[in-house]
């Protein structure tokens, strides 16, 4: 099998994994806070990894160098991301956290511009502007008010900026390490800033959690399949067909949300979300298009055709 077909399939199921996270989550807040369920779901896969690595000898030593890039990989995420984006899961319906989600793709080709020089075409601002009004139809009510807290949402878009910056630094990562040496480092250099701040903000409350059987199974599930399992195979996924192509499979992830939360929360699905989730895709289909090399392929194939025509013609006359 092509190493770019194992990309796509790897990242197809890591992003499965991401969609069901969020339901996973929202089970595991019943008990849990987003500072005692970020450190101990990093805190598990950590270890997992480190496992999994030494029985692999895939763990490569880091160059003094990189340090920094793995210690700002690890604060984007998970220290920053899990932070800001259980907050937001905490606070609004999983199904509008899917729903905002899907702007991860529309937001990532400017990090490529401003980071890797990538050329975005003008059809990107049409989509752009027309996953906004997605968006905006997804979180208001018919006379155009809120209907969700404004908060949660900022702290869902703030968690989204916080993962491109995350997929910015594994971008530049994989050209040097593979992906077991970028997620492991990045989620261990995450869970030594994750640590104090649980302490420090959240371990008086954490002394009084009622656990139940569903929350700390659904914890387990996070740190197994999405922490562990999910980022690896992301993490290869980028490495196979890059950035760009990787955040285009995210959009797999508000599907199996919104199936996650239909199914297993019982969440209810209005007309509303199911209009801005459309919507939003549509815009994100457009960002995809590709007129200019399209017409140039065009009119290079133009140009070729004269070429073997005045051929035809000089051949004819001798």
């Amino acid at each position: 099998m092509h190493p770019k077909t194992k990309g796509i399939i790897a990242g197809v199921f890591a992003n499965a994994i991401f969609g069901i996270n969020v339901v996973w989550l929202r089970q595991a807040l019943d008990s849990f806070s987003p500072y005692s369920a970020s450190v101990f779901r990093i805190g598990l896969a950590v270890i997992l990894l480190f496992i999994y690595a030494k029985l692999t000898h895939r763990l490569e030593p880091i160059k003094k160098k990189d340090i920094w890039l793995f210690i700002l990989g690890g604060v984007f995420m998970p220290y920053l991301f899990f932070i800001f984006g259980f907050e937001a899961v905490a606070i609004l319906n999983a199904l509008l956290v899917g729903v905002i989600n899907t702007t991860l793709p529309l937001f990532s080709p400017i990090a490529g511009h401003i980071f890797f020089r990538e050329k975005f075409h003008k059809l990107f601002f049409a989509g752009l502007i027309v996953s906004f009004i997605g968006v905006v139809i997804a979180i208001t009510d018919h006379g155009l008010h809120i209907n969700a807290s404004t908060l949660g949402i900022i702290l869902a878009f703030v968690a989204i900026f916080c993962y491109i910056g995350f997929t910015v630094v594994i971008h530049k990562l994989s050209f040097t390490y593979n992906e077991t040496t970028n997620i492991f480092y990045t989620n261990l250099f995450g869970l030594i800033f994750l640590i104090p701040t649980f302490f420090i903000v959240d371990w008086q409350n954490f002394l009084h959690i009622k656990l139940t059987y569903t929350a700390v199974s659904s914890l387990l599930k996070m740190a197994i399949f999405s922490s562990f399992i999910g980022f690896l195979l992301y993490g290869y996924s980028i490495k196979q067909i890059g950035t760009g192509k990787s955040l285009i499979l995210f959009n797999l992830v508000p599907i199996f949300t919104t199936a996650g939360s239909v199914i297993v929360l019982g969440q209810t699905l209005t007309i509303h979300r199911v209009t801005g989730l459309v919507i939003v895709l549509l815009g994100l289909a457009i960002t995809m298009i590709q007129p200019h090399k399209h017409i140039h392929n065009v009119k290079h194939a133009h140009h070729n055709k004269n070429i073997l025509e005045t051929k035809h013609v000089d051949n004819s006359k001798e």
